[in-house]
Protein backbone atom coordinates (compact mmCIF):
# COMPACT_ATOMS: atom_id res chain seq x y z
CA UNK A 1 0.00 0.00 0.00
CA UNK A 2 2.98 1.91 0.68
CA UNK A 3 4.49 2.21 -2.39
CA UNK A 4 1.20 3.35 -4.22
CA UNK A 5 0.75 5.96 -2.11
CA UNK A 6 4.38 7.05 -2.25
CA UNK A 7 4.89 6.39 -5.80
CA UNK A 8 1.72 6.18 -7.94
CA UNK A 9 1.77 10.26 -8.90
CA UNK A 10 5.69 10.43 -9.67
CA UNK A 11 5.48 7.18 -12.05
CA UNK A 12 2.51 8.03 -13.57
CA UNK A 13 3.79 11.53 -14.10
CA UNK A 14 6.97 10.24 -15.63
CA UNK A 15 4.52 7.24 -17.94
CA UNK A 16 2.69 10.42 -19.31
CA UNK A 17 3.97 10.37 -22.23
CA UNK A 18 4.30 6.62 -23.38
CA UNK A 19 1.06 5.56 -25.30
CA UNK A 20 -1.62 4.35 -23.08
CA UNK A 21 -2.18 1.08 -24.67
CA UNK A 22 1.90 -0.09 -24.45
CA UNK A 23 1.51 1.06 -20.34
CA UNK A 24 -1.51 -1.51 -19.86
CA UNK A 25 0.14 -3.63 -21.76
CA UNK A 26 3.43 -3.34 -19.64
CA UNK A 27 1.13 -2.98 -16.48
CA UNK A 28 0.08 -6.53 -17.33
CA UNK A 29 2.80 -8.12 -18.00
CA UNK A 30 4.36 -6.80 -14.73
CA UNK A 31 1.18 -8.21 -12.88
CA UNK A 32 1.47 -11.49 -14.27
CA UNK A 33 5.31 -11.79 -14.25
CA UNK A 34 4.69 -10.71 -10.47
CA UNK A 35 2.44 -13.41 -10.15
CA UNK A 36 4.63 -16.02 -11.69
CA UNK A 37 7.94 -14.77 -9.22
CA UNK A 38 5.56 -15.40 -6.39
CA UNK A 39 4.95 -19.07 -7.36
CA UNK A 40 8.87 -19.57 -7.75
CA UNK A 41 9.58 -17.55 -4.98
CA UNK A 42 12.08 -19.64 -2.42
CA UNK A 43 13.65 -17.08 -0.30
CA UNK A 44 11.72 -13.75 1.24
CA UNK A 45 13.72 -11.56 -1.00
CA UNK A 46 12.03 -12.37 -4.04
CA UNK A 47 8.73 -12.86 -2.77
CA UNK A 48 9.29 -9.04 -1.84
CA UNK A 49 10.70 -8.24 -5.22
CA UNK A 50 7.82 -10.28 -6.88
CA UNK A 51 5.32 -7.68 -4.68
CA UNK A 52 6.93 -4.69 -5.74
CA UNK A 53 6.91 -5.61 -9.55
CA UNK A 54 3.22 -6.84 -9.12
CA UNK A 55 2.17 -3.11 -7.14
CA UNK A 56 4.22 -1.36 -9.92
CA UNK A 57 2.23 -3.19 -12.84
CA UNK A 58 -1.18 -2.32 -10.85
CA UNK A 59 -0.34 0.80 -10.74
CA UNK A 60 0.83 1.04 -14.84
CA UNK A 61 -2.35 -1.01 -15.67
CA UNK A 62 -5.10 -0.16 -13.12
CA UNK A 63 -4.56 3.81 -13.39
CA UNK A 64 -4.16 3.39 -17.53
CA UNK A 65 -7.38 1.51 -17.90
CA UNK A 66 -9.58 3.73 -16.28
CA UNK A 67 -8.44 6.55 -17.82
CA UNK A 68 -9.11 4.79 -21.32
CA UNK A 69 -12.24 4.04 -20.14
CA UNK A 70 -13.37 7.36 -18.96
CA UNK A 71 -12.11 8.86 -22.24
CA UNK A 72 -13.98 6.40 -24.02
CA UNK A 73 -17.27 6.90 -22.40
CA UNK A 74 -20.22 8.53 -23.73
CA UNK A 75 -19.46 12.78 -22.99
CA UNK A 76 -22.76 12.47 -20.89
CA UNK A 77 -22.17 8.99 -19.42
CA UNK A 78 -18.84 8.92 -18.25
CA UNK A 79 -19.28 8.14 -14.46
CA UNK A 80 -21.54 5.63 -15.65
CA UNK A 81 -18.77 4.32 -18.26
CA UNK A 82 -16.41 4.21 -14.82
CA UNK A 83 -18.99 2.03 -12.44
CA UNK A 84 -18.98 -0.32 -15.06
CA UNK A 85 -15.46 -0.59 -15.39
CA UNK A 86 -15.17 -1.07 -11.59
CA UNK A 87 -18.53 -3.43 -11.06
CA UNK A 88 -16.49 -5.62 -13.86
CA UNK A 89 -13.32 -5.81 -11.44
CA UNK A 90 -14.87 -6.61 -8.54
CA UNK A 91 -17.19 -8.92 -9.61
CA UNK A 92 -14.35 -10.59 -11.06
CA UNK A 93 -12.69 -11.27 -8.05
CA UNK A 94 -16.17 -13.08 -6.76
CA UNK A 95 -16.47 -14.81 -9.53
CA UNK A 96 -12.77 -15.65 -10.20
CA UNK A 97 -12.18 -17.70 -7.40
CA UNK A 98 -15.64 -19.58 -7.37
CA UNK A 99 -14.48 -21.06 -10.38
Amino acid sequence: AWIVVLFQTPIMSYLADFQKITLVSVGLFLLGFGLWMLNIAYSYDIAILACIIMTIGEIMFFSTAQLINYEQGAHHKKGQSIGRFRMVLASSRIVGPIF
